[in-house]
């Protein structure tokens, strides 16, 4: 990619985040870290459709710990 690697510092928690590497001229002049937003009514969602008998499983093509904590956030079992 012809940017250099140099130290910079990491984002709150580059294990739930997404990381975009910014360059100009072969210089990386920044870093932008990017999480999902898990919505207000998410855990509630949840909770009721296993309380009416309905599983609720989770598709993510993110980072598998990424899709972990969402997913422990919610409610929903990890091995689903």
């Amino acid at each position: 990619n012809g940017v250099g690697n140099y130290a910079f510092p990491r984002g709150e928690d580059p294990e739930t985040q997404s990381v975009a590497y910014v360059g100009v001229n072969g210089f990386l002049v920044g870093l932008i870290y990017v999480e999902d937003t898990i919505r207000d009514d998410a855990v509630e969602v949840v909770k009721s459709l296993s309380e009416m008998g309905i599983s609720t499983y989770m598709l993510s093509g993110d980072k598998e710990r990424s899709a972990g904590y969402v997913a422990s956030i919610v409610g929903i079992p990890k091995d689903k």
